[in-house]
């Protein structure tokens, strides 16, 4: 029996690359039929499409709620998928889809709203034209029509500003933290120390001065691995310098951040994200803005690691919305602090447009950056990184007003510049 199974497993896979199962897809999407979604996603199979679980999605009244029906069914093509990477891409996303609905569960508990409804709308009005599924949940989609949706920054977006300002082999002046350290040291005055380079004896000068640091993967996004570090915690140096090692950090002396922005929360340090441009006419502007506050107990002001976001006119310095958080819960007032957001002025606002429009400058190939900057105690600017590839959640997720119009003109007018190098 045993070698007639094997024998069976064989022409099975003979059979499917003589004869390749097709699928019917839609802009490179999918057309999966409910099973398949619940399956993918291990949902419960919704009992209303219990008759029609093992349909293509299109070929069922489910397409007719969508606002592109007409234009998926005079589109459908039924194709060998052959791009395995791609298609595992898009269950990722489906499954990402999925964990960040139940974690904000709460906003559709009195609606008609079910999760594969929701993920059914995604995929086949967002995911399809270069939306990403964060953008579904931060900017509320399910809730606008797609031409209200196309106000806003999306995950598409990111990638159209990244191609037409960055040139990615001088990405790693940024994404290289002790690089980025270096490169922009007239505003980073924090001693600091790459712990994979470093000595063990440059590492226990390091602890010496500052037994308790900041540490963070030297090539780490969004605040994941970043902590403060005690040395008190460890049996010895030697032990702690492995340790850093081994998580690949870079270790940081603390800032001391200014009194008012230490009102909102003072076991993080609270920063300014600002996305600075430098156009087709050379001159550096700063689009937008917005404070990242932390909560209490925490070593990071992160979103993505519970931290709070909220929108800051980038002329005037001001937080002009209220917060947000990674549970889309609103708040006037700091959780912790009570600390009113609106209307909060960030100290020295003045100091962040001159840092900005001067750094802006110093890397010709990276044009479009997302700043995180503190001010310290003594009213400083302290770069503490940039992004190259910056995520526009934040700055459109609090007040739910979209920000592409800022950008449109701009972009156009630098992808007309390079479209004119590249004839030259």
């Amino acid at each position: 029996m045993k070698i007639v199974r094997k024998v069976k497993r064989k022409l099975k896979k003979i059979y499917k690359k003589v004869n390749p199962k097709k699928t019917y897809v839609y802009k490179n999407v999918p057309l999966f039929t409910v099973r398949e979604i619940c399956l993918i996603t291990k949902t419960k199979l919704p009992e209303e499409y219990r008759e029609i679980q093992n349909i293509p999605i299109h070929k069922t009244y489910i397409l007719d709620s969508l606002e592109f029906k007409s234009d998926i069914k005079k589109n459908v093509k039924h194709i060998v998928f052959k791009d395995n990477e791609y298609l595992d891409k898009i269950k990722f996303e489906m499954r990402g889809f999925k964990k960040i609905y139940k974690r904000q569960v709460h906003l559709f508990k009195n609606t008609n709203k079910d999760m594969v409804d929701l993920l059914i709308k995604f995929l086949y009005t967002y995911k399809v034209n270069g939306y990403w599924y964060h953008d579904f949940f931060d900017f509320e989609l399910y809730n606008r029509t797609f031409e209200e949706s196309e106000k806003f920054l999306n995950r598409g977006w990111v990638y159209k500003v990244y191609k037409a300002a960055n040139n990615r082999e001088f990405i790693y002046l940024l994404k290289d933290k002790e690089q980025f350290n270096k490169t922009f040291k007239k505003y980073v005055k924090r001693k600091f120390l790459n712990a994979n380079t470093a000595t063990q004896e440059e590492f226990s000068k390091f602890v010496k001065e500052f037994p308790k640091f900041f540490a963070k993967p030297i090539e780490g996004t969004g605040g994941g691995g970043a902590c403060i570090i005690d040395s008190k915690n460890f049996n010895s140096t030697n032990e702690l310098y492995e340790y850093c090692k081994d998580h690949n950090f870079i270790v940081e002396e603390i800032v001391k951040q200014h009194k008012d922005m230490a009102k909102f929360n003072r076991t993080t340090l609270n920063t300014i994200r600002v996305y600075s441009l430098r156009c087709a006419d050379d001159k550096v502007r700063i689009l937008i803005a917005c404070a990242r506050l932390g909560r209490k107990g925490k070593d990071v002001d992160n979103f993505h690691c519970g931290g709070m976001g909220a929108i800051v006119d980038p002329k005037t310095g001001k937080i002009i919305s209220d917060a947000i958080d990674m549970y889309h819960r609103y708040s006037d007032i700091h959780p912790d602090s009570k600390v009113k957001f609106k209307d909060f002025q960030v100290p020295c606002f003045d100091k962040i447009i001159k840092a900005i429009e001067e750094c802006g400058r110093l890397i010709p190939e990276l044009r479009h950056i997302g700043w995180d900057i503190a001010i310290t105690e003594k009213g400083e600017i302290e770069l503490i990184e940039g992004n190259s590839m910056p995520n526009f959640d934040l700055t459109q997720a609090p007040d739910q007003i979209g920000r592409r119009h800022i950008y449109e003109k701009y972009i156009k007018e630098l992808e007309e510049l390079n479209e004119k190098d590249m004839k030259k």
